[in-house]
């Protein structure tokens, strides 16, 4: 099911996609070429949008 979330973001053009499951996020960080949607965890988006 996260494989198809990924997709449907990628087609979407959608910026982020933000997960609470860290093992997304190191798969992603270790595939980061592969994978046209940034993911990343809440606190990483927080950190990064809200100023």
């Amino acid at each position: 099911m996260d494989a198809l979330h990924i997709a449907m973001a990628e087609k979407g053009g959608i910026d982020f996609f933000v997960t609470s499951d860290d093992r997304i996020v190191h798969h992603y960080k270790e595939n980061i070429q592969a994978i046209k949607v940034s993911i990343i965890n809440l606190l990483e988006f927080v950190l990064k949008e809200v100023k």
